[in-house]
């Protein structure tokens, strides 16, 4: 970032009061200085955004931008919703094409390209913990039957749920 720009006088500025709260301690500076670090966090994240060589694409693009980031919302906060195109342009108020386009446009990949990838990740989180039976984690993450959650699982991951769990038993014992 170049030293004139706006931004950067607002991270400066944002920087020297937060060193100043933590300095001081004064009654309230930890709330105070909490709010500020979240405060440069955004300021951070915006800066990033805006010098990027691609500054209009990308998941922290399309996070703040308000039709997508509620849609990724919808799609993060209801993994096990049966979420299609025309569901997710409804929750960001699109059209089901404009939607699509401009989803793949920023995030490059469709939108259930995403929604499956989010539900493996979160499938790879639920079966770390053990005590879960399959048939559950798959319908915490949105499928219906143990075989077609393993199928998708298997296509994303590389492998079935039990081989995952196996390699990650097996790295976890070496380390």
């Amino acid at each position: 970032m170049k030293a004139d720009e706006a931004r950067t006088l607002a991270l400066h500025n944002t920087v020297q009061a937060l060193a100043l709260e933590m300095a001081e301690q004064a009654p309230g500076s930890e709330v105070v200085a909490t709010r500020l670090a979240e405060v440069l966090f955004i300021q951070v994240l915006r800066a990033h955004i805006a010098s990027g060589p691609e500054r209009n694409k990308g998941w922290l693009r399309a996070v703040f931008d308000p039709q997508m980031g509620t849609a990724l919302s919808a799609i993060h906060n209801k993994v096990n919703t049966p979420w299609t195109v025309e569901s997710l342009a409804e929750a960001a108020g699109m059209s089901r094409s404009e939607f699509a386009a401009r989803f793949k446009e920023l995030l490059g990949q469709t939108p259930l390209e995403y929604v499956t990838e989010w539900r493996m990740q979160k499938a790879m989180q639920l079966l770390e913990q053990r005590d879960t039976k399959l048939i559950d984690v798959a319908r915490l993450v949105g499928y219906e039957s143990d075989a077609a959650f393993s199928k998708a699982f298997k296509r994303v991951v590389g492998a079935n749920p039990g081989e995952y769990l196996k390699r990650g038993h097996q790295n976890r014992g070496h380390v």
